[in-house]
């Protein structure tokens, strides 16, 4: 069995990711924003759809893909966790977190198991008040057409932070 895989690493900052076609740009941003429960964000609604390029969830140089995974290493700026994700296993809706580096992460035997996406994201064992409470923002309650308050997914504030290039953009002065 062949095991293929990718690790980069951001500096504390800001963080420019820039290239040639076809290198992984936007494979990079993807598993960031994967990672942090955001598929919604990248268009992805069905647990059956896939944000990655099919490389990483159907064959690798003519070999069939069994599983592959995602580990995202986050920080507040006092404690380190890392995020496992299935791109292709066995619960693509559960995300395993333990406190460690993601070098550390297959070494590290205890994990929380948290609800992704559906019922449950902000329940007690739900991704969504995770992250909120990790990085420390209150959970923000938006008004509904209905009159009603929905929290605000986490999901719905990525796209403040990257901007993606699309082929054929030329801006102008």
């Amino acid at each position: 069995m062949k095991k293929y895989g990718s690790e980069v690493n951001f500096k504390e900052g800001l963080n420019i990711i820039f290239g040639p076609n076809s290198v992984g740009k936007t494979s990079i941003i993807t598993g960031i924003v994967y990672g942090l429960g955001g598929e919604k964000s990248l268009g992805i609604f069905k647990s059956v759809q896939n944000p990655f390029k099919p490389e990483f969830y159907k064959a690798i140089e003519g070999e069939s893909i069994d599983k592959s995974y995602l580990l995202l290493e986050i920080s507040n700026g006092s404690e380190v966790r890392t995020i496992f994700r299935y791109i292709k296993g066995t619960d693509i809706n559960i995300a395993a977190i333990k406190k460690c580096t993601a070098d550390n992460f297959f070494k590290i035997e205890d994990s929380e198991k948290l609800i992704i996406s559906g019922e449950g994201v902000f329940s007690e064992n739900g991704f969504q008040s995770f992250l909120f409470d990790f990085i420390g923002l209150e959970q923000v309650l938006l008004p509904t057409y209905d009159q009603k308050f929905s929290k605000l997914y986490f999901e719905n504030l990525l796209p403040l932070f990257f901007v993606e290039q699309r082929a054929g953009c030329v801006s102008s002065p």
